[in-house]
Parts: structure tokens; sequence; C-alpha cells
């Protein structure tokens, strides 16, 4: 590993959910914070004094676990949207293939 790697722990007593700090952590606004305060060098780099300065709300534990397990089933079904999508867009391009005799690959894309 690089002197340049920060890793994050949530320890028990900090009283931060791990998968809470992520989905904060992960927010575009968050993303961009970090961009506009790494260094410009070669490779971009944060320092841990910059990182802490950064500010999370933290609502108790419980508020915490009920927005974690909201984002986890937000994911599940957009996971589910997003297979179905390709499956039907697959169906779609055998289906076209079918009504006008093309030859059906099922590694080609449909479209």
């Amino acid at each position: 590993m690089s002197s340049n790697v920060i890793r994050l722990r949530c320890r028990g007593e900090s009283g931060v959910l791990p998968d809470f700090l992520l989905a904060v952590l992960s927010r575009p606004e968050a993303i961009g914070w970090l961009r506009d305060c790494a260094a410009a060098t070669a490779v971009p780099f944060i320092t841990k004094a910059v990182l802490g300065s950064q500010e999370v709300l933290l609502p108790p534990l419980d508020v915490q676990q009920e927005i974690v397990e909201s984002l986890v089933l937000l994911q599940e079904r957009s996971t589910a949207h997003r297979e179905l999508a390709a499956a039907i867009t697959r169906a779609r391009g055998l289906l076209v293939a079918q009504l006008t005799g093309s030859p059906t690959s099922a590694t080609s894309p449909a479209t």
C-alpha cells in the first residue's frame, strides 16, 4: 500500500455505522468535496487532517440503521429493475429476429 492510502474504520464506540458512513461519503457532493480538497499533484491525494475536516452529520444509531436498510432496499430494487430492463431488451431483440427471419445470436446485443 501507498502512504497516500487512508483507511477509515468505524469502531463500536464511534457512534457511526460503517454502511451509513459509506453512503454519506459516496454522495456526489462528498466526492466533489474530496476532489476539490485533494492536493493537485501527479497523483491527487488528501491528508488525514483535511479528510477529518469533512463534516458528517450523525443521526442516532437507530436512525442510521433505518437509513441503511432503506438504501439497501433501494439498491435491490434498482438492480432488479436494471436486470428486468436488460431481459426485456434481449427479448425484444429475439422477437425482432424471429419476426423478420434474421439469424439470432445469444451473445449479440439486442437493439
